[in-house]
């Protein structure tokens, strides 16, 4: 789209929900559309680049200015589209897939080794980079700007989750009511039905409340498996729709189909992201398509910003420990002592330890064996993954002993901290940051996105409104108590709107038999992978699959190989 005399062109991918509200303040613009897309032309003319801080929304946005012979690009600060870029001698180039920027390789595209050992730390490369070699992302709430003539590049930022902005002002429980029923009636801003993934949680319990309160008859779903075992959330989900007189309709998938319909599903990746539950996702809007649906809204950050995570709590008291108490005599007994730290790891999962307790066991273990750096604020590593809390290298039998393989960069680069952290608000901050810039948006922000489109869908999460997370982020720090408990806060302001049974049902979440779809999949596609890219580009050995006792290799490391052999090559033979 251009303007009315030619000096914008705008390339835009996504959905801009206060648009009518900012049309009404550029008074100075004769609007020839009804689109957010002229919108946005005319907030750049008017506000230059601080207008992408005043969008509520989802985008990623390539403005071209005749006049100044300039560039400007920029992405939503939750990353809810994705912006890759590539410059080489002939420019500087982008696009929202990374398929979309192998025609401008000068090369065959490679693997980064670095973004690699990432990947296998973290199941996902953080941003900014990306799995391919000189293809990066631009970060959530860059802007960057590029002078046409020279090609000089310039960076700056509308949003910057390194040093997030929190709102002084004392935040209630009414202020953060209502930024939430705001940022649900932002996302219902639509021309067609919207759709609800309807499971048990509280999150999208708490975006099918402010639908109905907005007048919004939501069309609600319900994933669930065969023989309704423990985790299945249909009757939950099916009583909160009863509730609140929404429609739901309960679909059963069967979980043997994943080795059959794997390789589509890699396809659908518009980069590799090793979630095991990232196919229960890829689900959802399949089948909310299937029903004729074009737009729905999922429940995305919920768990981030409403501590929902049992490790993320935990975490914070790790690193009181970690920052603030000086190694102990006993902590020193107990970390020498093999069978004291097998006591204790046993502890930690053992089905005799009551359930409140466990989790105590696991933050203790994980104190005692961490190899990570003292710098490094750790979330994942608590949830007792070893993939999470120690790097794999070369010295333990994993990558062939190559050049390429010993100069890697450090993958706890992500998350060192980068202020000193002084108090607990300093250490709340830090988790937060970290966790939204990697874990939420490289993971879940980007498979949301990835498997929606693939299925023709738009999804829509009220819970990354930027409004609605510096409101919380300013709670999280002024009421540093909700940290213990899970969604303290979001459980109070559905306290009056939800029956107890739901208010208080245990968190779930996709539930998937890993194991035994590692299994599957390592039968089927063990050889592609000894014979494959990974192999033929020096990142692990080859004979891979029958090494044994090989320091961190888990089934979640061999369904991430897997999976990235298998989405690297659909991308190199499908676009090249």
């Amino acid at each position: 789209m251009s303007d009315v005399e030619g000096r914008y062109k705008i390339v835009f991918n996504g959905e801009i929900y206060n648009y009518r509200e900012l049309k009404s303040s550029l008074k100075d613009w004769e609007f020839q559309t009804s689109s957010d897309t002229e919108v946005i032309l005319a907030a750049y003319k008017e506000w230059g680049a601080s207008c992408f801080g005043r969008f509520i929304g989802q985008f990623a946005v390539c403005i071209f200015d005749r006049k100044e012979n300039r560039i400007t690009i920029a992405r939503d600060m939750m990353g809810e589209k994705p912006l890759y870029i590539h410059t080489n001698s002939d420019g500087i180039f982008c696009s929202s897939e990374i398929r979309g920027l192998l025609p401008f390789l000068m090369e065959r595209p490679t693997i980064n080794a670095s973004a690699f050992n990432d990947y296998l730390h973290y199941q996902y490369v953080p941003e900014p980079g990306s799995i391919i070699d000189n293809i990066l992302k631009v970060t959530p709430g860059e802007i960057v700007s590029i002078d046409v003539t020279s090609l000089e590049m310039t960076k700056d930022t509308f949003w910057n989750w390194c040093v997030p902005k929190v709102d002084k002002r004392r935040v209630t429980i009414s202020d953060i009511e209502q930024q939430l029923r705001s940022a649900v009636n932002y996302s219902l801003v639509a021309d067609v039905p919207v759709a609800l993934g309807l499971s048990a949680g509280l999150d999208s319990a708490a975006i099918a409340v402010f639908a109905k309160e907005a007048g919004t008859e939501l069309s609600t779903y319900t994933i669930g498996y065969p023989n309704k075992p423990a985790y299945d959330e249909r009757d939950a989900a099916g009583m909160l729709a009863r509730h609140l007189g929404l429609k739901n309709t309960q679909v059963e998938i069967d979980p043997d189909n994943f080795t059959d319909n794997f390789e589509n599903y890699c396809n659908a990746l518009s980069e590799p992201i090793a979630d095991t539950a990232g196919y229960g996702h890829y689900l959802v809007p399949k089948t909310i398509a299937e029903y004729g649906h074009k737009v729905m809204l999922s429940g995305i950050g919920g768990d981030e910003l409403f501590w929902g995570y049992e490790w993320t709590r935990f975490a914070v008291q790790y690193q009181q420990q970690i920052k603030f108490n000086a190694p102990s005599v006993v902590v020193d007994m107990l970390r020498s002592t093999p069978r004291l730290l097998k006591l204790i790891f046993m502890m930690s999962r053992s089905r005799r330890v009551p359930a409140k307790l466990k989790p105590y066991f696991r933050l203790l273990y994980t104190m005692l064996v961490r190899t990570t750096p003292k710098d490094q604020t750790m979330f994942m590593g608590i949830s007792g993954a070893p993939e999470f809390t120690t790097q794999i290298d070369v010295g333990g039998g994993f990558f062939p002993d190559t050049g390429r393989m010993r100069d890697l960069k450090s993958v706890y680069r992500h998350t060192e901290n980068i202020t000193d952290v002084s108090s607990t608000a300093d250490i709340i901050v830090e988790l937060l940051s970290k966790l939204n810039r990697t874990w939420l948006i490289s993971n879940c922000v980007q498979l949301a996105d990835t498997v929606s489109m693939a299925n023709s869908i738009e999804s829509r999460s009220p819970f990354l409104n930027p409004n609605l997370i510096k409101t919380m982020l300013s709670s999280n720090i002024q009421h540093q108590a909700d940290a213990r408990s899970s969604k303290a806060v979001l459980r109070k302001i559905l306290a009056n709107k939800l029956p107890k049974k739901l208010l208080n049902r245990p968190k779930s979440g996709f539930v998937t038999p890993v194991a035994k779809w590692v299994d599957l999949l390592e039968q089927k596609y063990a050889g592609a992978v000894e014979d494959g890219v990974l192999v033929e580009q020096g990142l692990i050995k080859k004979g891979f699959f029958n090494l044994r006792d090989v320091r961190n290799v888990t089934l979640h490391t061999k369904y991430r190989l897997i999976l990235l052999e298998k989405w690297y090559s659909n991308l190199v033979n499908k676009y090249l």
